[in-house]
């Protein structure tokens, strides 16, 4: 067990004695990595903790500060942090069953990065600790969080997050995790065995592996907390379970978009085996494979709870989920809006509402159902296909119900309507749309449902679920898969990321390619690089190839480039690396462009924020975020930005007591818009951005700079649409701001 207190007393006679330079810390043990934390919480400056590979055994490393200092720890460096290789595999942080693992608090805004670590066997059920987030937990004043190419596994905790909990945040971005095997017990409606995600937030979670977590309570996989705004795609969400949202559980006022991910084998003992959307939520499904889930209560699939919000379901798979109460596939309560567009809804079962169960309460609630498969579904009581009660309140006056150009069975046993509407004979009566195969949901070249769409649907999409034209032949074919001659798939060729780093002296960078979508057939691509910033032939070395894939191959082909190491001046570099001419009928997926930065070694000195000791480092992040949002490069004046350690002698900065006091940009020219991030000025008084030609919507952030006394925004081509809130802080220190944006067109 680490002596936190000893290493406390050590870290503050650390930061006494080099707080100007404790900015990068390079970490090979346990007892380092605590002091690096608590160092990093005291010295007044934006950390960065570089993780050597190897194993690091204790529980709650600590970081726990007061300051406005931004943190982010890497994992995967090679001895003395020369080069990195970001593989969670290579760098463990193991909880060893005691207590948390990793523990970050904030009362300030601090934003938070986590990259390239195993986070595992974390234990948060001791009452004298935290009992949530038992592999990572992080709390921070509207700060933004980032967790990138981790491991979190085998965590447990009381209440929330089992594998991660994040509460306070602003942001919080998750990209490339593997989220498996964590827990949470049930206690005071606690939930997320994976991930626990707070209120308020907004939420991107892309590219993730959460697979095979528990909560006694809600979200198996995934919570949202209670009016967030979550943004899921192409992530991977199976075999979770918990009581509710077995896979995903968005609370109360939450707006769900969820694209792409496949969503599969999750259970819940309650309702919303792969995805519960608690009340008043707005949610989008697009592209997504929800298949195999299974809930005792309602929404075998997916469960809608009762809202006054829209739900946009589109081209979506949702097959074989089970449930004992109502709603196999879809269980959607009481919308303002729904719209089902073009989705295979097959072989769901349920006691009512095999594929879909509906119900509308208002009479001005409305249902659009177009050009979907909804077939082969079964209910033991009513509504094999489609349960609809278009009569929820009761008073004999139909909500409006538009149902055109399906496939479902429109006998009794088959479609259950509250008050009985006329079937419009666009719908086909349950003929078999001929799928290729089982759990193949393709059509063959004789499906009935081929040409037998409405192109008139409600937010017809322009693809079908592969990306394919979702109009081929004049009209649309019904279910989520256009049909395209011979069926055969020879798949999406992409990278695995659009970003990539590489250090100067790292030697090479290699990019991964992934065929997805698809395997059918011999396909290549061509790869190569182009300059942006960096040069090939003295940053990098020119590279071009051809990448293969035979029929039936699915597996990731790499692509490597060499990089030069030089003694020169140069700050960080990019260049591009591109993918084009597909052949056998692959097409190019997303992101089909990669941007690789080279960053200096180390060995020669560079300009840089870390370098810059006269005023914090978040200060000068917010000075070079406005000089690359305002075309600084092209400023009258720029004498000293972006070159000289010293902003307080740049042209238009002023300094008092080691912060921005004024900022004097009048008449120079600026072109382009003001950059959020100049809300980390706290202490700034003067602000003079007067007659450039800066244009874009003035952003809400400018209102925490709280010591402001004088602004002058005059004469630019700002948007004067803003915030009735933000008007009125601009009209008390800006009068008339709003009639002199006049010196560009819009």
């Amino acid at each position: 067990m680490i002596n936190l207190k000893r290493l406390l007393i050590f870290a503050l006679m650390f930061c006494m004695t080099h707080a100007t330079y404790a900015a990068t810390f390079c970490v090979s043990t346990a007892p380092e990595l605590q002091i690096a934390l608590t160092t990093a919480a005291f010295n007044g400056e934006d950390d960065e903790v570089q993780v050597v590979q190897g194993s690091y055994v204790g529980s709650r490393f600590l970081f726990l500060s007061g300051e406005e200092f931004d943190l982010s720890i890497e994992g995967g460096y090679t001895a003395g942090c020369a080069s990195r290789v970001v593989d969670p595999i290579n760098t463990v942080i193991d909880g060893n069953s005691v207590g948390n693992v990793l523990v970050l608090v904030s009362n300030n805004v601090v934003d938070f990065v986590i990259d390239g670590l195993t986070v595992k066997n974390g234990n948060a059920t001791d009452n004298s600790n935290s009992s949530s987030g038992g592999g990572l937990y992080i709390k921070t004043a509207e700060g933004e969080v980032t967790l990138s190419n981790n491991l979190f596994s085998g965590n447990k905790a009381k209440d929330y997050g089992g594998g991660a909990y994040i509460e306070g945040a602003a942001t919080v971005t998750l990209v490339d995790n593997a989220i498996t095997d964590n827990k949470t017990k049930k206690y005071n409606h606690g939930g997320g065995g994976g991930v626990y995600i707070g209120s308020s937030s907004t939420v991107t979670l892309t590219d993730n592996d959460i697979t095979g977590n528990t909560a006694d309570d809600v979200g198996g996989g995934v919570y949202f907390n209670s009016s967030s705004t979550g943004t899921l795609t192409g992530n991977e969400i199976s075999d979770n379970t918990a009581d509710y949202g077995g896979g995903v559980y968005f609370d109360s006022s939450s707006t769900g978009t969820l694209t792409d991910n496949d969503i599969t084998g999750n259970t819940a003992n309650g309702s919303g085996g792969g995805v519960y959307f608690a009340k008043n939520s707005t949610v989008t499904l697009t592209d997504n494979d929800i298949t195999g889930n299974t809930a005792n209560g309602s929404g075998g699939g997916v469960y809608f709870g009762s809202s006054k919000k829209a739900i946009l379901i589109i081209n979506n798979v949702i097959n074989a989920n089970t449930v004992n109460g109502n709603g196999g596939g879809l269980y959607i309560q009481q919308p303002d809006t729904t719209i089902l567009t073009n989705n295979t809804i097959s072989n769901n079962d349920a006691n009512n509402g095999g594929g879909v169960w509906l119900k509308l309460k208002d009479d001005t609630d409305s249902a659009d159902i177009y050009n979907n498969i909804i077939w082969n579904n079964n209910a033991v009581t009513k509504g094999n296909d489609l349960y609809i009660n278009n009569d929820g309140n009761s008073n004999f006056i139909p909500s409006p119900l538009n149902l055109f150009s399906n496939d479902f069975d429109q006998s009794l046993s088959g479609a259950y309507i509250a008050i009985a509407i006329v079937i419009d004979p666009s719908n086909l009566n349950n003929l078999d749309p001929l799928f290729v195969d089982d759990g193949d949901y393709h059509l063959q070249a004789s499906s009935p449902c081929i040409d037998a769409g409405d192109n008139a649907a409600p937010s017809l999409p322009t693809t079908d679920k592969d990306g394919n034209p979702r109009i081929t032949n004049g009209t649309v074919d019904i279910g989520a898969y256009e049909q395209t001659d011979g069926q055969t798939k020879p798949g999406k060729l992409q990278f695995s990321k659009a970003k990539y780093k590489v250090t100067e002296n790292g030697g090479t960078v290699t990019l991964t390619v992934k065929r997805v979508k698809g395997k059918d057939g011999k396909i290549t691509i061509d790869c190569a690089t182009s300059d942006e910033t960096a040069t090939a032939g003295s940053d990098y070395t020119q590279t071009s190839d051809t990448l293969n894939w035979s029929d039936g191959d699915d597996a990731d082909k790499t692509f490597t480039i060499d990089i030069i190491d030089d003694s020169e001046v140069e700050g960080d570099e990019t260049f591009i690396v591109s993918l084009g001419n597909p052949t056998g009928g692959a097409k190019l997926g997303k992101p089909d462009t990669a941007e690789v930065t080279i960053t200096d070694d180390g060995d020669t000195e560079k300009f840089n924020c870390k370098k810059v000791t006269e005023i914090p480092k978040k200060e000068c992040k917010a000075l070079i975020a406005l000089y690359d949002s305002t075309d600084g490069e092209n400023w009258v004046d720029n004498t000293g930005w972006n070159v000289t350690n010293t902003p307080c002698n740049w042209y238009g900065v002023t300094c008092k007591n080691g912060s921005v006091e004024k900022l004097e940009l009048f008449s120079n020219n600026l072109n382009g818009s003001i950059s959020k991030k100049l809300s980390k000025l706290k202490k700034l008084k003067i602000l003079l951005l007067n007659d450039n030609e800066l244009s874009g919507i003035i952003p809400k952030t400018m209102m925490k700079l709280k010591k402001l006394k004088e602004l002058d925004l005059n004469d630019n081509c700002f948007s004067t649409k803003v915030s009735k809130k933000l008007k009125k802080w601009l009209d008390g220190l800006n009068p008339g701001w709003d009639e002199t944006q006049t010196n560009c067109l819009y």
